[in-house]
């Protein structure tokens, strides 16, 4: 009896453990939260800005 393999995310056949459909999709999501975390970040140049201020 072959185990048939599926894809960890959807349960669709695949020769791999996540279809290529649901890695980009993965891999699209992760984009989009690291660019949310990164415009919630200061910019560096204010920071080093405000700092010199506070040296003053």
């Amino acid at each position: 009896m072959s185990k048939d393999k599926k894809c960890m995310m959807c349960g669709k056949p695949s020769p791999d453990t996540i279809c290529d459909p649901c890695k980009a999709s993965v891999q699209a999501e992760a984009a989009g939260e690291k660019a949310k975390m990164e415009r919630s970040v200061k910019v560096g140049g204010k920071m080093a800005d405000e700092q010199s201020k506070k040296r003053s």
